[in-house]
């Protein structure tokens, strides 16, 4: 039964997230088609062959171009993560929520199939984000120093690899630590989201009225208590380094604990929110 829970939402949320990736898709279609459109190069060759403060003006043009993209990407994925929110109080404790809590399924199987099914879009989102981003940053480097864009990327492995070497030799610092807490947080991440603005929604139900805006409440009181539990551990920790030692690889210790003191609270508190979730539709259920 799980196993057809979580087609069923997968598939129904896949309506949703399929849209959205083909506006993900156009936008970058579009930007990539003005990065070779000769409307940008008589910008870059204005900068070029111009004054010192005209480049900067040109290049600052190009940067405000690439930041307005990326935000207006970044808003889509947010809207989509206020989708499956909206979506989940629906489907769980308004109206609709009295078909859903009479099916002969376990509460948990509900709540873990709506986790599973969004945190995987959420993930292929991330993941298309990454690359149409990396996608329009090469073409627009390409066409800036007017090379081809497997040039580019040839340039930005050398210069990625030619960084690593540096630090590693000045700070014997290996970067591995860094990229196995990179994939791990993009891979949790959107899981552990969703399983805490879940069990927020969740918390909202033990308000007499306004549940909804109880729950987003709730929401925004969990990501302040899980800074402050971040902030807190991580100023731990980094008077412990920095007691143990003042090197060069400190720093770069210091950036691998903050992101896996941030991926430890995400990790506590969406296990802490699940299993509250499934308790309270289980045993305390009280929809509108």
């Amino acid at each position: 039964m799980l196993g057809k829970l979580f087609k069923h939402e997968f598939r129904r949320i896949g309506k949703m997230a399929s849209l959205l990736l083909a506006v993900f898709f156009g936008v970058t279609v579009f930007g990539a088609i003005y990065l070779v459109s000769p409307l940008f190069h008589s910008i870059i060759d204005a900068g070029n062959n111009s004054s010192m403060a005209l480049t900067v003006v040109s290049g600052i043009i190009a940067l405000l171009g690439l930041l307005s993209y990326m935000l207006m990407l970044v808003g889509l994925s947010f809207g989509f993560i206020i989708y499956l929110g909206f979506r989940f109080y629906r489907s769980m404790y308004s109206d609709e929520g009295y078909l859903t809590n009479t099916l002969p399924v376990k509460s948990s199987h509900l709540i873990i199939a709506k986790i599973a099914a969004g945190g995987i879009w959420m993930l292929i989102m991330t993941l298309a984000l990454y690359v149409f981003v990396g996608f329009l940053v090469i073409v627009g480097y390409s066409q800036m120093r007017g090379i081809g864009l497997f040039d580019v990327i040839t340039f930005f492995r050398e210069a990625l690899n030619m960084f690593v070497e540096l630090v590693k030799e000045v700070a014997d610092y290996d970067f591995s630590t860094s990229w196995i807490l990179l994939i791990c947080m993009t891979i949790i991440s959107p899981f552990a989201t969703l399983s805490i603005l879940f069990g927020a929604l969740t918390l909202g139900q033990y308000s007499w009225k306004n549940k909804g805006l109880m729950g987003i409440l709730a929401f925004i009181g969990v990501r302040i208590a899980m800074s402050i539990f971040s902030g807190i551990l991580s100023l731990g920790i980094t008077m412990f380094r920095t007691n143990a030692g003042n090197d060069p690889e400190l720093m770069f210790m210091l950036a691998n604990d903050k992101y896996l003191v941030n991926l430890l609270a995400q990790i506590i508190f969406a296990c802490l929110l699940f299993f509250w979730s499934i308790h309270v539709v289980s045993d305390r259920l009280n929809m509108e």
